[in-house]
């Protein structure tokens, strides 16, 4: 049994189910995507596109999947894009270095503990100080533990019922 009363917040970055050699800029993904639908309208019509290049799935089923993904991958793309032109001019990227990656659009892009740059999400758990017990977990699509510990606390009192008075954190 646990009194939930101390609190030991912990991340890790983990790979995300993605190739880092497949990242996208806006120009790429566009060709892509319109490749896609070529081919997609092709099998509509019932028969198999003419040229299918190495990355395009090789059937209309898997094909249909990857565009659901790629066009994910846009709108995940236009939201990068958006909040770079938000930032002030000198910190902001040049659109062509902006790149998203199509296997898991959602993941953010950082370097991991091997120091590659690779899609990842942290996973951060909130332990009992006391006791081996896992009081509140949760995976952010993000590459840092940057600002996770109040949503942290929050889910730690939406599954045990009570807010945790102290949570021990990295320095950091």
């Amino acid at each position: 049994m646990s009194r939930v009363e101390r609190g030991a917040l912990d991340g890790s970055a983990v790979a995300a189910n993605a190739s880092r050699r497949r990242l996208v800029n806006d120009e790429r993904l566009h060709r892509r995507v319109e490749q896609l639908m070529a081919a997609c309208h092709a099998d509509a019509q019932g028969h198999a596109p003419d040229d299918v290049p190495g990355w395009m799935a090789k059937t209309s089923h898997t094909r249909t999947a990857q565009h659901t993904r790629y066009r994910q991958a846009q709108d995940h793309l236009a939201r990068l894009q958006a909040a770079n032109q938000r930032r002030i001019p000198s910190e902001r990227r040049p659109p062509d270095k902006i790149v998203v990656s199509t296997g898991d659009p959602e993941a953010a892009l950082g370097l991991d503990k091997d120091h590659v740059f690779r899609p990842l999400y942290t996973i951060q758990t909130i332990r009992d100080v006391a006791s081996p017990l896992i009081l509140s977990y949760d995976v952010f699509a993000q590459a840092t533990d940057a600002a996770t510990l109040p949503p942290m606390r929050a889910r730690t009192e939406q599954l045990t019922g009570r807010l945790l008075p102290e949570v021990l954190v990295e320095s950091g």
